[in-house]
């Protein structure tokens, strides 16, 4: 990073949005910076040269992250591919290790499952735990989903406070620690 950084760029992209890369992109001095995250382009060292002209984006909750990033790109005359494979494809020795992990934990009958992570990096990026807690139940009531928590070691106290704020006393299962 610190390489990176002693290269002076006219023009940052910024479509990830995490704070490593606006840590990047801001302590970086280049011209123009598009982010999505705030969905404007800024002149940094000179406000009078503009080349790009930025339109807003109105973010619609629908959107695939990957239109979304597109649009913000095509919106600033940056070209852009159309054609998006959004598929996700699992390699076959982890689609075997989750077989494997569903049937030592005796969770293979259970099925359909609804698998939720709610950990992240920084703190301020997680959603919070008693909105969790009712996407767990609303999960379990409405739709007869088991609920299956995963996430690090270090993530358990999240988890376990999760499931003590939930209405539900049955159909979850707490893998923290066995995924990764």
């Amino acid at each position: 990073l610190h390489e990176l950084q002693q290269i002076k760029y006219d023009l940052i992209i910024d479509l990830r949005s995490d704070l490593l890369t606006l840590m990047f992109a801001l302590f970086n001095k280049s011209r123009y910076r598009v982010d999505a995250s705030s969905q404007r382009i800024k002149p940094v060292l000179s406000k009078t040269i503009n080349i790009l002209l930025f339109k807003p984006i109105i973010r619609q909750k629908s959107i695939h992250e990957l239109d979304f990033n597109n649009t913000v790109l095509e919106k600033n005359k940056i070209p852009v591919c159309s054609n998006i494979d959004k598929s996700v494809f699992f390699p076959r020795n982890d689609i075997a290790y989750v077989k494997k992990l569903l049937s030592i934990k005796n969770l293979s009958d259970y099925p359909p499952f609804a698998i939720l992570h709610p950990g992240a990096s920084w703190v301020y990026r997680r959603w919070s735990i008693d909105k969790y807690a009712k996407l767990a139940d609303i999960l379990i009531e409405r739709f007869s989903a088991s609920v299956v928590f995963v996430g690090s070691k270090g993530e358990a106290y999240l988890i376990d406070t999760i499931i003590s704020n939930m209405k539900a006393k049955n159909n979850f299962f707490n893998l923290v620690g066995s995924t990764s």
